[in-house]
């Protein structure tokens, strides 16, 4: 019994020295990634800009704008920005994955985005969304995150070790493909999908408000959950870039003046899209760049993806 004993302590303190020698060795290879960093910052040279995949991530979140509703998927604007900007070999390549889904409204979005930043862990997210806000029912609020998620997520945005095992585990992995798919629905009244990336699966989709608040508490809901996203965005270290829709009919044209507003609030960048539609369509129908819904046309999505290509390399890439 007691030799039993003896080999059980001989083992726990086998286990914790290894533990510990882990730790350490864990600590020496984050201070050295850290003062590599450190030198290379100090020639003057940006931090190297691929850290977790060969090419630079773009998120695009949205709605039926974003999803590319009324054109093929190829059409939509976020494919089309990663076309056009990887036919100039002198840009470093980007992928943009297109997360935008008919019906979705901020408060949606701003319930899963910690999730899709853990997820996707992209270096910039486009966001362009509000219009929905006015008559669809809002997600119900994220709770808070707890001290492990939080913990987790300072490890991922300042840890060198910890980017250096994603290139690892990435490259022995590979990477799986982002399939959205519309499943169902009743017309305005709902609609459902999915979208898959890996083993994560996520629920997309809207239903129609029962009765709407008025106007006023919609703004400011949409606003607050506006500026929710972006001190997400900021917590973890991913560019956010709000996007204005091209439209500025009806609800488009609302969701627009919030966009710029939470723009100038939280000093996040902003591609006002419909400032430069409007001035090379002043014809309320232009029938060019969209169809009578509003939604852009095919036209439209290519030019929304070339305006965003030269807004995004004039300050400073992805």
């Amino acid at each position: 019994m007691s030799r039993d004993r003896s080999a059980t302590r001989k083992l726990a303190r086998g286990l914790a020295q290894l533990v510990l020698a882990l730790f350490v060795t864990a600590l020496g290879l984050e201070g050295m990634l850290q003062l590599g960093a450190l030198a290379v910052r100090a020639t003057g040279r940006p931090d190297p800009g691929s850290w977790l995949t060969e090419r630079r991530r773009v998120l695009a979140l949205g709605d039926s704008n974003t999803y590319g509703l009324w054109v093929e998927r190829a059409e939509a604007y976020p494919t089309m920005l990663e076309r056009q900007w990887n036919a100039d070999a002198r840009r470093a390549p980007i992928e943009v994955l297109n997360l935008g889904f008919p019906g979705t409204n901020a408060s949606q979005i701003r319930r899963t985005f910690p999730r899709l930043l853990r997820t996707f862990e992209p270096d910039t997210v486009l966001l362009m969304v509000g219009a929905n806000d006015y008559w669809t029912e809002p997600a119900d609020a994220a709770p808070d995150a707890n001290l492990l998620a939080r913990a987790e997520a300072f490890v991922r945005v300042h840890s060198r070790l910890w980017r250096l095992l994603t290139i690892a585990r990435r490259a022995i992995a590979g990477e799986p493909e982002l399939e959205v798919e519309k499943v169902s629905g009743e017309g305005i009244e709902r609609g459902h999908g999915t979208a898959r990336f890996g083993a994560e699966r996520f629920e997309l989709g809207w239903a129609r408000r029962s009765a709407a608040p008025p106007v006023s508490v919609i703004e400011r809901t949409s606003h607050e959950d506006l500026v929710a996203i972006a001190d997400e965005a900021r917590r973890a270290g991913v560019r956010l870039v709000l996007v204005t829709y091209p439209s500025e009919a009806v609800f488009y044209g609302a969701a627009n003046a919030t966009l710029r507003d939470v723009a100038s609030e939280t000093g996040v960048h902003l591609v006002d899209l419909a400032a430069r539609f409007r001035a090379e369509c002043p014809d309320t129908a232009c029938g060019a760049y969209f169809v009578p819904d509003r939604h852009p046309t095919a036209a439209g999505h290519a030019r929304a993806a070339e305006l965003l290509l030269q807004a995004l390399e004039a300050s400073g890439g992805v």
